[in-house]
């Protein structure tokens, strides 16, 4: 089971399943609807715990957010670039080496 929701897309699930709660303790669903929208509700808690929406899976849609894989994939292609062009060396503290 890889994560593949981020934490907006959590925060939005669980701030739906406090409105089905709430409307489920103040009596204004209630019925088959109170027992419908009280399993979406679960299941929308289950899944922000674990990061993880089996329905997202099918389709390839992972909101995760992977900061430190692509910022350090960023900063190689920054040091690959600095060193083609002949700075890097300079940059990193080795000198101009005769320059």
């Amino acid at each position: 089971m890889k994560k593949n929701m981020g934490t907006a897309d959590k925060a939005i699930r669980i701030g739906i399943a406090v409105v089905i709660a709430v409307l489920y303790f103040t009596n204004v669903i209630s019925g088959t609807w109170a027992i419908v929208l009280g399993i979406l509700a679960i299941a929308f808690v289950l899944t922000s715990f674990v990061s993880f929406c089996p329905l997202y899976f099918p389709f390839g849609i992972n909101t995760l957010k992977r900061r430190n894989n692509e910022a350090k994939h960023f900063k190689r292609l920054e040091f690959d670039a600095h060193s083609a062009l002949g700075i890097g060396h300079h940059r990193y503290g080795a000198g101009l080496s005769g320059k």
